[in-house]
């Protein structure tokens, strides 16, 4: 990890230090929405890529709507403590209104099972029962949850009527219990669930925190998701960031949300809105955001993008952030020697993404770098990574290499 803060950022970080002078909102957990179409496509590109994933034959097919069903998703939150919780919905890419009959929030015990006397109905503006406009997302009220420890949330949600196209994350690494029919979403569990492993509508989960607590946002593709990661064991690079924040107490006060999206692309529109596209969205509008880490770039490459446009592109998310007081981690790309798919090996597009990572390690655009390059790929040729962290695709790495990856932050900049 290179550290660098430079001086034209003083009064940026000052101003950031001051906005969190007392308790505030703060993202403890966060998932890109993503179009219902690309959704799937999406999924059907992670094929086999995790044991238990709902793509490809693996488990029952991802829905397409639902209708007088509860969705009962589970999330993992960070170590951000706080004696309350807020969620927010999203309806971005459906059709019409989404009819929502109950939210309710609770601690999960294991399954679809919530822990006993955890369980809390959610309000939107008062109401219980509300409906979400087409391309809008709605924030709810406050839930008196008290959030000591990092812990696996169960969030459901019961639609009443037709759902139309769903708005969702689709490469969630956690189960979602889906009822035949019915409002289950103060039942103690679901049985005869449908598991499936995608989020839907839920785009964030907020904590009200200590005044020193503040969210990074990690901005990325399927290597930040974390396609091929173990499922229901938290091994995204992002995750395992967390735990290293959490267990540190001079860093605790720093959580992170993952906002990676399998097969996004940073300059333009593909699996999702690109990054550029998406990131108002996805980082600006992130409650207590400070940080944000950029991994972007491999799936523009596997489209033959030219190295001066992808260095345009992260230069412009970094002067957005940096224009909101945010502090910016440039990350250089992995090396994906012997790929065929998603994104085939070859000289030519070795060579760009060696000059953007280049360009990364020496650029002053950044505040730090975390060189995720260096610590993944192969000692004896640099174009691949190192067998120990291959997943086997050749280019998304391992439980191991995601791990190797997080632990390259160098976390005394987050002091």
């Amino acid at each position: 990890m290179i550290n660098r803060l430079p001086h034209t950022l003083a009064l940026a970080v000052l101003a950031a230090s001051a906005a969190l002078a007392q308790d505030h909102w703060v993202a403890t957990w966060a998932a890109t929405q993503q179009q219902p179409a690309n959704a799937a496509a999406n999924a059907a590109a992670n094929a086999g890529a995790n044991a238990g994933a709902n793509a490809g034959g693996r488990g029952p097919a991802a829905p397409t709507g639902f209708k007088n069903q509860t969705v009962r998703m589970i999330v993992h939150t960070s170590a951000l403590t706080g004696p309350k919780l807020r969620l927010r919905l999203s309806n971005e890419y459906g059709t019409a209104p989404l009819s929502i009959g109950a939210v309710h929030v609770a601690k999960r015990a294991r399954e679809s099972e919530i822990a006993a006397g955890t369980d809390r109905a959610v309000t939107f503006g008062g109401k219980a029962t509300f409906s979400i406009p087409a391309g809008k997302s709605i924030l709810s009220d406050d839930v008196d949850m008290p959030l000591q420890t990092p812990a696996d949330l169960a969030v459901s949600i019961y639609v009443t009527g037709d759902s139309g196209p769903l708005t969702r994350h689709g490469l969630s690494l956690r189960s979602t219990y889906i009822s035949k029919e019915g409002d289950f979403t103060a039942s103690p569990s679901i049985a005869d669930a449908t598991v499936v492993q995608s989020w839907y509508w839920l785009s964030e989960v907020d904590v009200f925190g200590p005044a020193n607590a503040e969210t990074l946002v990690a901005l990325g593709d399927s290597v930040t998701d974390g396609a091929r990661s173990t499922p229901e064991t938290d091994h995204t690079w992002p995750a395992i960031l967390t735990q290293r924040l959490a267990s540190n107490r001079v860093t605790a006060h720093v959580g992170v949300v993952n906002e990676g999206l399998a097969g996004n692309r940073l300059l333009t529109d593909g699996a999702g809105t690109s990054a550029l596209g998406r990131f108002d969205r996805d980082v600006l509008n992130i409650a207590g955001v400070t940080w944000v880490a950029l991994l972007l770039g491999i799936n523009d490459i596997a489209h033959d993008a030219k190295a001066d446009d992808l260095i345009a592109g992260l230069r412009q998310l970094a002067a957005q952030a940096h224009s909101h007081s945010l502090r910016v981690v440039g990350c250089t790309l992995p090396a994906f020697g012997n790929a065929a798919n998603p994104v085939p090996f070859t000289e030519a597009r070795d060579a760009v993404r060696q000059t953007v990572n280049q360009w990364i390690r020496t650029s002053r655009d950044f505040d730090s770098v975390a060189d995720f390059d260096e610590v993944t790929r192969d000692g004896a040729d640099a174009k691949k990574l190192r067998a120990e962290y291959d997943s086997g695709d050749h280019i998304h790495p391992n439980d191991a290499g995601y791990r190797a990856m997080a632990e390259s932050f160098d976390l005394r900049q987050f002091r």
